[in-house]
């Protein structure tokens, strides 16, 4: 690991506080910090290798290092790399990572925030954003073993975005991501949606472009923790994304499922798109933050909402917890028996996942050969 320089190696390092120089470092792997509210751990949030963290402290060959709202952590100094002293604006924002206390009986696997862009802007990532062709949708798709995704391009806020098309089903199920890895996560555990491919859906992961409202989702965040009131306007994000999908597949039966960040997102668009008698929709634990005024959402008709009984830090209104409340779905136990905020692959599984889609949708049986 490069040291600030070469005078100070073997001595404990203390780095200046906020307001004078300040010290970062680069991730060479993936970390977990721990995040507290009130007082507690309510969970974990990891912190994906390349990103730019605050070095605090170094000392017998450990490094005390803080990123965003999360408390400080020590590490190896194996962990990070390219130690170097900055200006403070040059640090990473301080946004409150989105997080839900680990699942009690599986490995917790955290959601994550991504690398800073070069202006250290916040932003909400997702899936590999490299660009390429538009591949024909049809000839790339893949069969019902879900082992390679067709891809296709789209345009979201005037970017482009890849999309990754798993199976070959008439019913499209659209995936809007939480404001950590989701679209990752499920494609690392695709084979826990294998059985909805076979049983005819097509499965779409996409990447949230850095532009627009996404771009301040983390602040937002933090803003909304320290009790601030600013809801982001996702007016638009939805239906271009159904649109352009639709008419490059073809396809005319969707669902669109959004998690957190990703429930605020499409409801932003869902009285327009709800009224299309073919279009589904399954939010979970929505996020107020990012959640319309309850006057626009109108009629929840062919929507699926799972959401906790009680304790989401992510909701204050009292008139948005009563929303939910009457709305509230018995598709699976999994989610109407746990407290707090629902992340998929955390406390929501991906099986969980999985089986509340094939009961909203009704799928018949998979055929067999």
């Amino acid at each position: 690991m490069k040291t600030l320089c070469s005078m100070l190696c073997g001595a404990a390092l203390l780095l200046p506080s906020v307001g004078l120089a300040a010290s970062t470092a680069v991730l060479v792997e993936a970390v977990r910090f721990p995040v507290v509210m009130n007082g507690r751990q309510i969970g974990e949030s990891t912190v994906q290798a390349g990103t730019t963290v605050e070095v605090l402290e170094q000392s017998g060959g450990r490094v005390h290092i803080k990123y965003g709202a999360a408390e400080p952590l020590w590490v190896e100094d194996s962990v990070v790399n390219e130690i170097r002293l900055s200006l403070p604006q040059d640090l990473p924002d301080d946004p409150a990572p989105e997080v839900a206390p680990p699942p009690a009986e599986e490995e917790w696997q955290a959601e994550e925030d991504p690398p800073m862009e070069e202006d250290d802007a916040p932003w909400t990532p997702a899936l590999d954003e490299e660009e390429s062709e538009a591949p024909n949708p049809v000839a790339e798709e893949t069969g019902a073993d879900g082992k390679d995704p067709a891809k296709l391009e789209i345009t979201v806020l005037d970017t482009k975005v890849t999309v990754e098309r798993w199976g070959t089903g008439e019913t499209g199920v659209i995936f809007f991501n939480n404001s950590g890895d989701m679209a990752a996560d499920i494609r690392t555990a695709m084979d826990r949606y294998e059985d909805l491919c076979g049983r005819g859906c097509s499965l779409f992961l996409w990447p949230y472009p850095k532009a627009g409202p996404f771009v301040r989702v983390q602040q937002a965040i933090g803003d909304f923790m320290r009790d601030g009131t600013e809801r982001l306007d996702f007016t638009g994000v939805a239906r271009e994304v159904l649109t352009e999908i639709k008419q490059q597949t073809g396809l005319q039966k969707f669902l669109l499922v959004g998690n957190s960040l990703g429930g605020g997102v499409i409801l932003w668009d869902h009285a327009e798109l709800a009224k299309d008698e073919n279009v589904k929709f399954m939010l979970i634990s929505p996020t107020e933050v990012f959640m319309p005024q309850l006057e626009q959402i109108g009629p929840m008709d062919r929507t699926a909402l799972l959401a906790q009984r009680r304790g989401d830090d992510f909701i204050k209104d009292r008139k948005i917890n009563a929303w939910i409340a009457a709305h509230r779905s018995p598709l699976t136990s999994e989610a109407s028996s746990r407290d707090g905020h629902l992340i998929v692959g955390q406390t929501l599984s991906h099986d969980g996942l999985a089986s509340a889609i094939s009961n909203f949708l009704e799928l018949p049986p998979r055929r067999r050969p």
